[in-house]
């Protein structure tokens, strides 16, 4: 497209006195009206003039940047980046303010190349996928994983982390990190499933039957071995509803004199990490159930 004043209206949006010139289009091209700023049917308009007509825009631009902000950070999760682009996006001043709003947040603010073409180049993109996925590869950007109990190891645990077990008296160490995903591992968007949490759990026969786990992370290159570690930190409270798996596939368990009866069951907890986490249970391969996810 050629370029006109008009055109370089937006992205000569500047401060200071610098002045822009607009050809008026006819009738009104033969116009002289100094009071209005009007010289041969050209409009003369000063960087605050400008900001003064854009500001509204670039407002409800601010708005709309901190509503998808404040939208991640509910889940949890922490905005980096902001990009800026479109047409509208190659003007320092509005660049300027865009990143000064977000850099009182700890975000940056990029200006990619030719920022003007990127929506265009999306909808191109959009319509070429079809139903393949364009971005199919990605690293995981930390560990992923969920605190468990483990048979109690003399070299391997803490004493401060014992405990014994109220259904078979065996002595356990809480809070042992299961590590599912690790910090750099490639995750295929088309993945139906990326890891899943293997949970052997037991109720009493009058029980309901409802487990929690933590998904947990840690951003670190090593992870640490306990959840009690400052570098781990909570992502979602899991609460699995296992009450429709039949009856044949809970163990019976009757432990010896002085105790009662259990159930023991053994199922997964699958996780997706696609677009957003996704969460289901299966015992043997069969989804039963459900997965309450709380976002912590």
């Amino acid at each position: 497209m050629p370029s006109t004043p008009t055109n370089r209206l937006v992205v000569g949006l500047d401060y200071g006195t610098t002045f822009t010139a607009i050809r008026l289009p006819p009738p009104l091209h033969d116009i002289n009206d100094a009071k209005r700023g009007i010289e041969d049917g050209h409009l003369e308009l000063s960087g605050d003039d400008l900001k003064h007509l854009f500001d509204p825009c670039i407002e409800q631009t601010l708005a709309l940047i901190n509503g998808q902000i404040q939208t991640i950070k509910r889940t949890g999760s922490q905005v980096k980046y902001v990009f800026l682009v479109g047409g509208f996006g190659m003007s320092k001043y509005m660049f300027d303010r865009v990143r000064a709003f977000t850099l009182a947040q700890g975000i940056t603010t990029i200006h990619p190349p030719h920022p003007w073409s990127a929506i265009a180049r999306g909808a191109v993109a959009k319509g070429l996928e079809t139903d393949i996925d364009l971005v199919f590869l990605r690293k995981c950007r930390r560990h992923y994983g969920t605190p468990c109990s483990q048979l109690f190891d003399d070299e391997e645990h803490d004493e401060q982390d014992a405990y014994r077990d109220q259904y078979d008296g065996r002595k356990m160490a809480r809070g042992q990190m299961n590590w599912l995903i690790n910090k750099g591992d490639a995750l295929l968007s088309r993945q139906p499933l990326h890891a899943h949490i293997d949970v052997h759990t037991e109720f009493w026969l009058d029980e309901a039957k409802i487990f929690t786990a933590l998904l947990t992370a840690c951003d670190d290159d090593v992870p640490p071995k306990r959840f009690a570690d400052d570098a781990v930190y909570k992502v979602v409270s899991l609460t699995a509803d296992v009450s429709t798996v039949p009856e044949s596939m809970f163990q019976f368990c009757k432990p010896g004199p002085g105790r009662k009866p259990f159930l023991r069951l053994d199922f997964d907890i699958n996780i997706s990490l696609t677009s957003s986490l996704r969460f289901w249970v299966t015992v043997d391969g069969q989804e039963y159930g459900s997965v309450e996810a709380r976002y912590e």
